[in-house]
C-alpha cells in the first residue's frame, strides 16, 4: 500500500483498526464500505458548498479507493487484518472484474468498484434527499455483496 494511502485508510477505519479486521465478516465489510461512502458524500458536499474543488475531491476519493483496493486484495500487509483466501487478485479481483465487466486488470478492480460507487453517489446527490439516501444505502449493500463474493440482487435498486 502506498504510504500516502495508509493514514487515510487508518482514519477511515476508526475504531475497527484496533484489533482484528475480518474481511470475511459481512458487518466489517459493510462498515468499511460505509466509511468510504461517508467520505465520498462529505467530499461532494464540500464541493457543493464551494469548500473544495471537484478535482481535489476526486483525487482524494481515488487515493482512498486505491488504498481500499490494496486492503481488500490482501496487498496492504497490515497486521491485525484477517484476510480470507478470497482476498486475492485471482479470486476477488477477478470476480469483480468479470461480474461488472470492468476493462482493467484484476489487481485494480476493487478500486474501480469503489470509484464507480463514488461516481454513482455524486450522481445521486443531484436528486431529492429522500431519494438519494435510499440510493446510497443500495450502493453500500451492493458493494458489500460484491466484496463478499455475492452478486447483488438487481431488484434491490427498485425497492429503495
Amino acid at each position: 500500500m502506498d504510504e500516502q494511502q495508509q493514514p487515510i485508510i487508518v482514519s477511515l477505519l476508526g475504531p475497527k483498526r484496533e484489533g482484528s479486521l475480518d474481511l470475511g465478516d459481512p458487518d466489517t465489510v459493510k462498515f468499511v464500505v460505509r466509511q468510504f461512502s461517508d467520505h465520498a458524500l462529505g467530499s461532494f458536499h464540500q464541493v457543493a458548498k464551494g469548500e473544495l474543488e471537484l478535482d481535489e475531491a476526486v483525487e482524494r476519493i481515488g487515493r482512498i479507493a486505491r488504498g481500499m483496493n490494496d486492503l481488500f486484495l490482501g496487498l496492504s500487509g497490515w497486521r491485525g487484518v484477517f484476510f480470507r483466501p478470497w482476498n486475492t487478485i485471482g479470486q476477488l479481483g477477478k470476480f469483480v472484474c468479470e461480474t461488472l465487466s470492468f476493462d482493467c486488470p484484476p489487481d485494480e478492480c476493487v478500486g474501480m468498484l469503489l470509484i464507480s460507487m463514488a461516481t454513482q453517489i455524486m450522481l445521486a446527490l443531484s436528486q431529492a434527499p429522500d431519494h438519494w439516501h435510499g440510493r446510497v444505502e443500495t450502493l453500500i449493500d451492493e458493494t458489500q455483496s460484491l466484496l463478499l463474493g455475492v452478486v447483488p440482487d438487481p431488484l434491490a435498486r427498485t425497492r429503495r
